[in-house]
């Protein structure tokens, strides 16, 4: 698979993870429950940015600088997780978790409207689809 496209295909998926979270229907436990999950595969999808996906981009010089970024900003999710763990309090966890979707969300559009577009003009459809099966790979393969 086109490593963009497993991309997308990730984004919308956390994109309906984080909508289903917000639900009213819920109950505060329920929603910590499903964050939970969703954070694993937020961190695994973060990690395998970091180890497959980002070695491709980091030194090319054809990369802007805003794209190279958008890479940085990466680690930020991963220490917003972390912060998760400190909250008690209902009201509190579900601001920072409103914060924190629509944070994740503009990251997932900037990546799709930014990044992506540049990538597809400077990495070859044939290596797409080797970092694709890449990425898949290590999906499989991923242990916390």
């Amino acid at each position: 698979m086109n490593a963009i496209q497993l991309l997308i295909d990730e984004h919308n998926k956390a994109r309906a993870a984080l909508a289903d979270i917000s639900k009213d229907t819920h109950s505060y436990e329920e929603k910590k429950k499903l964050f939970d999950e969703l954070c694993y595969i937020l961190i695994r999808h973060e990690t395998m940015e970091e180890q497959v996906w980002y070695p491709y981009l980091k030194n090319n010089e054809n990369v802007s600088d805003e794209v190279k970024q958008l890479i940085s900003e990466e680690q930020h999710a991963v220490k917003a997780i972390e912060e998760f763990k400190y909250i008690s309090e209902e009201a509190e966890w579900e601001s920072k978790f409103a914060q924190f979707k629509e944070a994740a969300e503009a990251h997932a559009s900037e990546e799709e409207q930014k990044l992506f577009p540049q990538v597809a003009k400077i990495i070859s459809e044939s290596e797409l689809e080797e970092i694709g099966r890449q990425m898949v790979d290590f999906e499989r393969n991923y242990h916390a």
